[in-house]
């Protein structure tokens, strides 16, 4: 329960981060589940092979990057939650409940 001291209302952050989740968690599959079966060698065929190794390196490193920032994120959220709960329990007791 939010007593808007801390202006933040759980329901929207919790949507949000769980939709940003699923964002993140999507990023890597359609380019990184897999790379063509390749049967014969040229060096344009290498080529290409190294920058999508490369490339779903970077795509990898991305997501993981972006998961630490939501998990970052809703740390915060929570903090500001349970901060907002304390608030309101020890000395803001006129304040109206959501």
């Amino acid at each position: 329960m939010a007593y808007n001291i801390v202006q933040i209302n759980e329901v929207p952050f919790a949507m949000a981060v769980s939709l940003a989740k699923g964002s993140v968690d999507a990023i890597y599959k359609p380019v990184c589940e897999v790379l063509p079966d390749v049967s014969s060698r040229s060096i344009a065929l290498d080529e290409y092979t190294a920058q999508l190794l490369e490339l779903q390196s970077l795509i990898g490193l991305y997501q993981s990057l972006a998961s630490a920032d939501l998990q970052t994120i809703q740390a915060i959220g929570n903090s500001l939650i349970e901060k907002d709960q304390t608030l309101a329990r020890e000395g803001f007791s006129d304040v109206v409940p959501n």
